[in-house]
């Protein structure tokens, strides 16, 4: 689903992103951890096309992202077909990006109408499920304001959900959240992983990842240093930046 080949990203004179191969396999949950700055989230919007990647190749299903290559080089592909794109990939975001000004049911049903052009009617209707599913339906009619943290990013998921999307990008979900709320997120992306959709999520929940990923990517200084089944890599792991890591965090 996912296929990264030596991909670069630079700030300035600041590498970011230095050579990361990576892939991701259809229905696969792979967590990726490392310290802040280890290029986690740049790697995760790169697969959006939210960053524009300085070197190296990244493809979703078979497809280049945001790209065309014409004659060995990458020229940038329109704001309409980078949109087809991303109309089949969802994305939950560290602070929730929900409208204010929009209640919980019309902010998980906007994307149904505008990108994928479905009847109100319908999107109303599948709204209300996924709000049911992430248990919101009560609440379908408060605004973000009127929300906890944890009610927005289990309304941020439901909006992602609504797409159908084929891929499933979390970044850090529950890292602006406070401790108490940090379950009830997580008991929700849970279940989203039960339902098989390849599923990318950059976290620093060990034990978390531990549970639900089928491979763990252990990232430091803009490159991968390690990968492998949470168990191995998490319990076992082979490389001292990792050991280092894990035994401050844990």
């Amino acid at each position: 689903m996912i296929s990264a080949r030596a991909i670069r990203k630079n700030y300035g004179h600041v590498k970011v992103l230095d050579g990361v191969s990576l892939d991701v396999a259809p229905g696969e949950v792979c967590c990726l951890l490392g310290p802040s700055g280890a290029g986690k989230s740049t790697f995760l919007r790169c697969v959006n096309h939210l960053e524009q990647i300085d070197g190296g190749r990244l493809f979703v299903d078979g497809e280049t992202v945001g790209y065309r290559e014409r004659r060995g080089k990458l020229h940038e592909m329109t704001g309409r077909d980078i949109g087809r794109q991303r109309a089949s990939i969802g994305m939950v975001f560290q602070h929730f990006n929900l409208y204010p000004h929009m209640t919980a049911e019309q902010n998980v049903s906007i994307a149904q109408v505008i990108v994928h052009g479905q009847d109100r009617g319908a999107a109303k209707e599948r709204s209300h499920e996924l709000l049911d599913r992430v248990g919101l339906r009560t609440k379908s009619a408060k605004y973000p304001r009127q929300l906890s943290g944890g009610e927005q990013q289990r309304v941020a998921i439901a909006r992602a959900l609504a797409i159908s999307p084929k891929l499933m990008l979390f970044d850090e979900p529950t890292s602006a959240l406070d401790p108490e709320l940090v379950g009830e997120v997580l008991a929700v992306i849970r279940g989203v992983a039960a339902d098989g959709i390849t599923m990318m999520i950059v976290t620093h929940e060990i034990g978390f990842a531990k549970e639900v990923a089928d491979r763990v990517v252990f990232m430091d200084g803009g490159v991968v240093v390690e990968q492998g089944p949470p168990a191995e890599v998490l319990e076992r792991p082979a490389e001292q930046r990792t050991r280092s890591f894990l035994e401050r965090v844990l």
